[in-house]
Order: structure tokens, then C-alpha cells, then sequence
């Protein structure tokens, strides 16, 4: 007997979504330093940093008459633990087409890290043109919060997949070999982003990772109908659940609806983190189009207003030996999503344990 083996399906890239971002272009007039022109922007990558500050007083920084903020620029900012109502927030300071190269990852002062190999397969050029700064507001000992973190692994996310990076060649740059995911203290003397962020890089590289594997291998999405006014929602799903026929069915922009959900590890019956197949890595729970468990999450958002991110999502034992196990999906509003297995489907809890 034959074995056929099945060719994994190409990957495709661009797929994956932009978050929402605030544009707060510093154009020429208003920035006129802090940038050099090197040459039209060829986007290979992200270098991570950290304010020593808020959004909004790291903007105004940019604009002072102070020679270091004139000297200062970077692509984005994303708000924190200090910036009250802009937790999660996005803002850009330079357009996506603006090829002036921000004075925010060089000089070059104290390669380590990934920064020789890059700069050697680069150039020096390349640390502040090619790669998109990113700074989290906040300092180096400041939490950040889990909308910064969302938000920082979706904007690296997509821009990894915009340079054709494929998800499980991340933070691998495939043209030239080396890693194109780094940290300013890899080309620089100073120690940014900070020890809170760098113990961090494993959680948003894991998050970033698995939005990239969710876009670039799912099928294609049908594009919505053409009848004027907004899509209808998602129901909740029925006792058995039934699959959608189609993918997405909300007037709710599937970015902002994937950044919302977030991700979440699974816990097995033993404890244990339940991990990709074939691999050792844990396997991560993104927004699935399709899913029930985000369809419900999505349906229920929609009646009350609110979109939780999911924090956790636990089996536990069944009611008899012969039975699937039970599960329970958290969000991190108090929201609890139940199965009790015996192909009854998922079941909404009230916070005083009972059945919706």
C-alpha cells in the first residue's frame, strides 16, 4: 500500500491586519530634524523601545525646542499603564509611504545581540530606515499592560508579514538569515527597552507568531455582500455546534475584532500547556472567524457592548469516564464560556455559576 503524502498549502502574506492606528503625522514643517533621508524605505522589520514616558508627552517631546526631542523621532507609540484612556492605543508618527528614516534606533554604538548580524547583512543604514520603530510608553521597570502587549504583537504581526516574513521562520527574516525582530539595546549602548519589555519578548513574538500563522494559512475570506447597511450578527451558537458557512459574518472589522480577542494557552486535563503538534511550543488561541467559541464571544460583545480579551481556557474532567472532558473559556471581564462535553455545546455562566 501507497502512502500519498499531501502538500501543505501555500502561505500567503498580506493578509494579515493593520490595528487600528491614531495617524498623528509629524510632517517636515512641523518636525524638521530627528530623520535623515537614506533612501526609499524597504520595511525588513520591527525594533522594539521604550518612552521613558507617555504618548502623549513623548509627542510633545518630538515637537519641543529641546535639542534632544528635536533630535527624536519614531514610527509609532502605544500608550500604557500612564496613559489613563489611551491603554492600547496606537499612534503614528510617520505614514507608511513617508521614506524619511527616523532617528530612533541607531547609532550603532554597542552592537549585540541579533543587531551584528543584522547590521552585517544590511548595513548600518538599514537599523533606523528599514526597520519600523515601535516605543511602548512607560519606563524600563513599568508594567505593561495586556493592551500594550496586543497591541505591540499585532502591529509587529503585521508588519513581519507586509516584509514577507513567514510565521515559523519569525523573527527569521527569510531573504537574508537573520533575525529582523530586535531591541534597541541590540544596536545601542542604553539598555532600552528596559528588563520588563525584554522579559516580555517571548510573549509578544509567541502572540505576534500565531496571527501571522492564523492569516497566512487560512483560507481566503468571501467578501461580504453588496446590500447596503451592516452585515447581521453571528447567533449564539446552538446546543450542537454547527460550523458557519461563511467565515465572517459581522459589520465588525475583523482586525479590531482579532486585537480585541486577543490569545490564550489551553490547559489540558493533566495541567500541562497543550502544544502545537510535532512541536514543543505552546499552542495559542487566536480569533477564529469561523470559531464557535469567538462567534459567541463576538455575538455576545455586540448585545452588551464590550469585548473582553480571553485569558484563559481550561479543560476539567467529565462527568463520566467515557465522556469528552469539560471547559471552561475566561475573558477577562468575568465572562465564562462552559461546555459540560456530551456533545451538548457551549453555554454562557452567569458569575453566580449558573447556565444563561
Amino acid at each position: 500500500m501507497s502512502l500519498t503524502v499531501l502538500a501543505a498549502p501555500p502561505l500567503v502574506f498580506g493578509r494579515v491586519p493593520r490595528p487600528p492606528v491614531v495617524w498623528r503625522p509629524l510632517d517636515e514643517r512641523r518636525k524638521p530634524s530627528g530623520w535623515s533621508r537614506l533612501g526609499p524605505r524597504r520595511i525588513v522589520g520591527t525594533c522594539v523601545h521604550r518612552m521613558e514616558g507617555t504618548l502623549r508627552g513623548s509627542e510633545q517631546h518630538f515637537l519641543s525646542d529641546d535639542p534632544h526631542g528635536r533630535d527624536a523621532l519614531t514610527d509609532f507609540g502605544i500608550g500604557g499603564i500612564l496613559d489613563g484612556d489611551l491603554d492600547g492605543t496606537i499612534w503614528g508618527w510617520l505614514l507608511p509611504e513617508d521614506d524619511r528614516a527616523p532617528w530612533a534606533s541607531g547609532p550603532c554604538d554597542g552592537l549585540e545581540g541579533d543587531g551584528p548580524a543584522f547590521v552585517r547583512a544590511f548595513g548600518v543604514a538599514a537599523v533606523n530606515r528599514d526597520l519600523r520603530s515601535i516605543e511602548l510608553s512607560g519606563r524600563g521597570d513599568t508594567p505593561v499592560t495586556p493592551r500594550q502587549l496586543a497591541a505591540l504583537a499585532a502591529l509587529v504581526a503585521h508588519t513581519h508579514d507586509q516584509a514577507g516574513v513567514p510565521w515559523h521562520a519569525f523573527p527569521v527574516h527569510p531573504a537574508s538569515g537573520v533575525v529582523t525582530q530586535l531591541q534597541h539595546w541590540e544596536f545601542a549602548v542604553k539598555g532600552c527597552p528596559g528588563p520588563v519589555l525584554r522579559g516580555l519578548t517571548d510573549a509578544y513574538q509567541d502572540r505576534a507568531r500565531a496571527i501571522m500563522r492564523a492569516w497566512q494559512t487560512a483560507p481566503p475570506v468571501p467578501a461580504p455582500p453588496t446590500a447596503p447597511g451592516p452585515l447581521p450578527l453571528p447567533p449564539v451558537p446552538p446546543a450542537v455546534p454547527v460550523r458557519p458557512r461563511v467565515p465572517y459574518a459581522s459589520g465588525q472589522d475583523l482586525a479590531v475584532a482579532a486585537w480585541q480577542f486577543g490569545s490564550t494557552e489551553r490547559l489540558l486535563l493533566d495541567g500541562a500547556v497543550e502544544v502545537v503538534p510535532g512541536t514543543d511550543g505552546a499552542r495559542r488561541y487566536v480569533f477564529d472567524p469561523a470559531g464557535v467559541v469567538s462567534n459567541a464571544w463576538l455575538a455576545r460583545g455586540h448585545a452588551e457592548g464590550e469585548f473582553p480579551a480571553i485569558t484563559a481556557w481550561r479543560q476539567f474532567p467529565p462527568m463520566a469516564a467515557d465522556s469528552p472532558p469539560r471547559e471552561a473559556v475566561r475573558f477577562a471581564n468575568g465572562w465564562t464560556l462552559w461546555s459540560p462535553g456530551l456533545g451538548r455545546g457551549w453555554f454562557w455562566l452567569g458569575r453566580d455559576g449558573a447556565i444563561r
